[in-house]
């Protein structure tokens, strides 16, 4: 997380950073802290389906299915090449 920390202070408008902020958090099962990271990866990139992907596993966590499956269709909405949200 330092390293996530540290490029924000270089760059606080890389959405990719605050994914990878989210994503980690989402691994320690920290689910408000990395929804927080997801709103402003959000907020700097609408267009993002690894921002949705993320949210959909997010919700998944939380027991939320339908939310879930919103997120990923979302995801696929937005890039529909990418098989990872298909599989989802």
């Amino acid at each position: 997380m330092r390293e996530y920390e540290a490029a924000l202070l270089c760059d606080k408008q890389n959405y990719r950073v605050y994914q990878h902020m989210a994503w980690c958090q989402l691994q320690m099962k920290k689910l408000d802290k990395s929804v927080e990271f997801l709103k402003q990866a959000d907020n700097l990139n609408q267009s993002q389906a690894d921002t949705a992907y993320i949210y959909g596993r997010v919700a998944m966590e939380q027991n939320d299915l339908q939310k879930a499956e919103e997120h990923f269709k979302d995801a696929i909405t937005k890039f529909q090449g990418e098989a990872a949200f298909w599989a989802s």
